[in-house]
């Protein structure tokens, strides 16, 4: 199997055993200029045997057309056949599934009008059909709401990741800390603040649907820094070190004992906790609530400094 982002084999084969069948599943990788024929690299010849005698049914997913029939019939004796071939399809091929020896060619197809189907069953001689067809897709079926769900779900991760790819090249031009690096040397602190109403101030409104400008302004450091933010359920985002700390950052190497600079002051605080957004704020009671103890906490990983 590869994985797209290294161009790389991230795992030889997989098995699954389905109905006490075990199926295995292997890839031939793409073509590159440093592998232009994978079928003759040794890694994938190893990976391939052992996926042939520890499957009952073995698919290859064909990626760059480069599995033909004279592969299939010249390899298929000493290596073991796979019985399964997924392969690519030109627009001129027709779109069925075609037999060399006992291995089953079947492409895939375009535009994702129909569907590869494979029902995998004991014959009463013990041995498995493996009868392959094609089953077109009826357009005026309503989506699934589960696999639509699913789907968003899993575009948005990847929507997540770039920008998160554009948001670290940003900051690292900008005078933006990230809390992980406030983390290396302030663990407990960090653990601290991350189950804190700081922590999660971005997540709230999120789940209100007010990320607006006005309201970022105040819920989310990263926002006041760099004019945009990255949401995700998972990671805490909002008030963080920067918010409160700013005296503080960055001290890097150079650290002393900064408790003077630690503490945030009170004009800090009510900057957002005004009486118009927070009514009911009591500096010594939210400060209590939000505080972790800086300055009675010893820092792992100090610097030395001479």
């Amino acid at each position: 199997m590869i994985d797209p982002s290294f161009q790389k084999p991230a795992v030889p084969f997989l098995i699954r055993r389905i109905g006490g069948i075990r199926i295995a599943v292997i890839s031939t990788g793409t073509v590159s200029p440093k592998n232009p024929d994978p079928l003759k690299s040794e890694d994938f010849r190893r990976a391939y045997k052992a996926a042939r005698a520890d499957s009952d049914v073995l698919v290859l997913l064909d990626q760059g057309s480069i599995a033909p029939d004279s592969w299939v019939e010249r390899d298929g004796e000493g290596m073991g056949a796979p019985d399964i071939i997924i392969t690519t399809m030109s627009r001129k091929e027709p779109c069925t599934d075609r037999i060399v020896g006992k291995t089953h060619f079947v492409p895939t197809v375009l535009l994702a009008k129909s569907v590869g189907v494979i029902d995998i069953s004991p014959a009463p001689d013990g041995k498995l059909q493996i009868p392959a067809k094609l089953a077109h897709l009826e357009l005026a079926v309503r989506e699934d709401k589960t696999v639509a769900l699913e789907m968003a779900k899993a575009l948005a991760e990847l929507r997540r990741k770039d920008e998160q790819k554009w948001l670290w090249k940003t900051l690292a031009k900008r005078s933006y800390y990230d809390p992980l690096t406030c983390k290396n040397c302030h663990p407990d602190e960090h653990d601290s603040w991350g189950k804190s109403g700081h922590a999660g101030a971005v997540k709230v409104l999120a789940e209100k649907q007010q990320l607006a400008d006005e309201c970022l302004e105040c819920h989310s450091e990263m926002y006041r820094q760099i004019g945009r933010i990255v949401i995700s359920v998972d990671d805490v985002e909002g008030v963080d070190c920067g918010s409160c700390h700013s005296n503080s950052l960055s001290h890097g190497a150079r650290y002393r004992r900064l408790v003077d600079n630690s503490t945030a002051a009170s004009h800090v605080c009510r900057s957002c906790h005004t009486e118009d957004h927070s009514p009911l704020y009591d500096e010594k009671e939210y400060l209590r609530i939000v505080e972790h103890k800086h300055d009675r906490t010893l820092l792992r990983n100090s610097p030395t400094v001479k």
